[in-house]
């Protein structure tokens, strides 16, 4: 089988968003007949669909916010599969902060100013009652969140949980919440565009039968994961990895069907800036086509 050239920008350093790095790395795309090639590492989400759109990439590993954004945009990405129905987000404090309302008057780091950690964060401000009290941080990655925190420089920020466990074990930073818990958002995606899927669904269904077979690698061959999470990841302390490997395990689904529910969230997020987001169905979102197929349903 010859391969195909897939483009593929890679959203973030995290577990939730290693599994394009760690299955091209351990060959299994290549074993589905796909020459996978990242285009991009570590863009944020905004940056992603940027891309998206204008087809320097085919694909993308990212949230699910600028999908919704997106398509209330008119524009056409598609979410293909979802590995997590829920994201596991925290927003993760330094050491002298322990409640919510220390926050008043500092800021929170997130990845933008419009991606799912911007939008996540003002929900969770606005329960807590703080919106306006609390100002956003736009920082690009997570490492630059996660030291920014260390040092001091803003009292919080948007990270996933393998920032939770290392940030704890070397800094004492505090979980305040964990936003899947408290917002039922849907986790990370690999999306493409229709145009893609139109012009070449051959690519695309070997793309999403890799995927798969990636969490399958995850879920199955610890040996063989943490050291390729670890470089992932680029984190020091191996019981951190190991504690986030551990954690992910039982979260990947074996089928990445994304979630109705999650997705639904999503959207209903926007209602108040696009009238036409309370008709926007959480199918309108997806193509579930290759999934079903791997399925057999």
């Amino acid at each position: 089988m010859s391969l195909r050239i897939a483009n593929v920008a890679l959203g973030l350093r995290s577990t939730a968003q290693c599994l394009g790095r760690v299955g091209s790395e351990a060959g299994v795309f290549a074993a589905e007949g796909v020459d996978f090639r990242i285009a991009a590492f570590e863009t944020a989400a905004p940056a992603a669909f940027a891309g998206l759109m204008d087809g320097s990439w085919d694909f993308a590993e990212m949230g699910a916010v600028p999908v919704a954004n997106g398509v209330l945009d008119g524009h056409d990405p598609v979410i293909l599969l979802a590995p997590e129905p829920v994201n596991a987000m925290f927003v993760l404090a330094r050491a002298d902060i322990d409640t919510p309302a220390k926050l008043a008057g500092g800021r929170i780091g997130v990845l933008s100013g419009t991606g799912q950690t911007a939008v996540s964060a003002t929900a969770m401000l606005r329960r807590w009652g703080l919106e306006g009290r609390v100002g956003l941080a736009p920082l690009g990655k997570y490492p630059a969140i996660y030291d920014a925190i260390a040092a001091g420089e803003i009292e919080a920020g948007l990270l996933t949980a393998d920032y939770r466990f290392a940030g704890e074990a070397a800094h004492g930073m505090n979980a305040l919440v964990n936003l899947g818990d408290e917002l039922g958002f849907q986790g990370p995606v690999v999306a493409t565009t229709r145009r893609v899927i139109a012009a070449d669904p051959e690519l695309v269904g070997r793309v999403v039968r890799g995927y798969v077979a990636a969490i399958r690698l995850f879920k199955t061959d610890r040996a063989r994961v943490l050291p390729l999470l670890r470089d992932h990841l680029g984190f020091d302390d191996p019981e951190a990895v190991a504690a986030a490997y551990e954690f992910y395990v039982p979260r990947f689904q074996d089928m990445p069907f994304p979630s109705d529910d999650g997705i639904a969230r999503v959207i209903a997020a926007f209602e108040d800036r696009y009238p036409q987001a309370a008709r926007l169905k959480p199918a309108d979102l997806c193509d579930l086509s290759f999934l079903r197929e791997i399925a057999g349903d």
